[in-house]
């Protein structure tokens, strides 16, 4: 081999591997431009279940000047979180108030509170194993 075709390799070899480290790049920066879209998303709730715990649970989201706010009915306090991750905070919170205030006893959703003690009957499995799920009860 001619000492100019060696050439000609080593610079071919040298761009195929900068092209190949470039895709590696890439491919790991969109996973994670995906995973933190994903993860911004509401997790799928229980609509009928879901709707009669909101009357319980104390944190809601409200937008103000733009802004997205987490307040706690009960102590009125806010929390100001990023719109990519305030879904998942405000599921975090629910969780902990869930362990805190719920029980589940067969079909029978018991709701403890301070003012006074209630229940959601739970009509079907799915909704039984969301609230499992949900409040990893």
């Amino acid at each position: 081999m001619k000492k100019e075709e060696k050439i000609k390799m080593k610079k071919e070899k040298g761009f195929s591997l900068k092209a190949i480290a470039i895709i590696i790049i890439l491919i790991s920066i969109a996973s994670g431009v995906f995973k933190v879209i994903n993860d911004s998303k509401p997790d799928y709730k229980n609509e009928r279940v879901y709707t009669e715990l909101k009357k319980y649970i104390p944190y809601y989201i409200e937008t103000r000047n733009s802004l997205k706010v987490i307040s706690d009915k009960n102590s009125n306090s806010e929390e100001i979180q990023p719109s990519l991750i305030i879904e998942s905070r405000l599921k975090q919170l629910e969780i902990n108030w869930g362990k805190d205030h719920l029980k589940l006893i067969n079909n029978k959703l018991i709701i403890t509170n301070k003012e006074k003690n209630s229940h959601i009957i739970l009509q079907t499995e799915e909704e039984i194993e969301w609230v499992k799920e949900y409040f990893n009860l």
